[in-house]
């Protein structure tokens, strides 16, 4: 049987312990310095439409609904036409000649016929042919009425592609593919830095 004497004596023992197991971790841990570094790309939506008529110079404050596909998205996706990249923006569909109308890329936004809203660098680009995409470095659409912005008729909204430009870094891509039907498809994009403030870039397509 313990006495009350090594009871008590137990129990000062206990008290003290967690006294001092409580007085340790109220104390502030100290943390050394911490260094952040960050290798993602630039934020694309703050480039800009090059559009004429737009109040802002970056998609990101355009007052508008703005669809950007990247050039990264039409690299994984192995596109080689706009309407291969324009099946990433919702809202668009793609006719192939119904109603007589002429061949080429013929578009819809959001129900209402584009084929004539459609830009290169900011340019107007009407014409009825089909548009290889491998020298687009991203596609934006832009939905919504701008009659004020891009003239009469654009009820539905604007498609605009952005050419690949010089970049300050030495990058070369070669891609080759073929397939049925006497297919053969082969890209390259070159780009070659010339000082820390000059480069050149040379995009290529042969297709059959």
């Amino acid at each position: 049987m313990l006495s009350r004497t090594s009871i008590l004596l137990a129990g000062a023992s206990f008290l003290a312990l967690t006294g001092a197991a409580m007085a340790q971790g109220s104390a502030p841990v100290q943390l050394g310095p911490v260094d952040v570094g960050d290798t993602a790309t630039r934020n694309t939506l703050k480039n800009d439409t090059n559009v004429p008529g737009l109040p802002t110079t970056s998609v990101q404050d355009t007052p508008q609904v703005v669809n950007v596909i990247s050039g990264e998205t039409m690299e994984r996706q192995a596109t080689s036409t706009l309407a291969d990249a324009l099946r990433n923006a919702p809202g668009i569909t793609i006719a192939i000649g119904e109603g007589g109308t002429l061949a080429g890329d013929q578009f819809k936004i959001r129900g209402f016929d584009a084929k004539d809203d459609v830009y290169l660098d900011g340019l107007r680009d009407f014409a009825a042919y089909t548009r290889d995409s491998f020298n687009y470095e991203q596609v934006q659409v832009l939905k919504g009425p701008s009659g004020l912005m891009f003239g009469r008729g654009t009820t539905g909204g604007a498609i605009n592609t952005v050419s690949k430009t010089p970049f300050l870094d030495t990058k070369f891509s070669v891609k080759a593919e073929a397939g049925n039907g006497n297919h053969y498809r082969g890209t390259a994009d070159l780009n070659y830095q010339l000082s820390d403030t000059a480069a050149v870039r040379l995009n290529l397509m042969l297709t059959d």
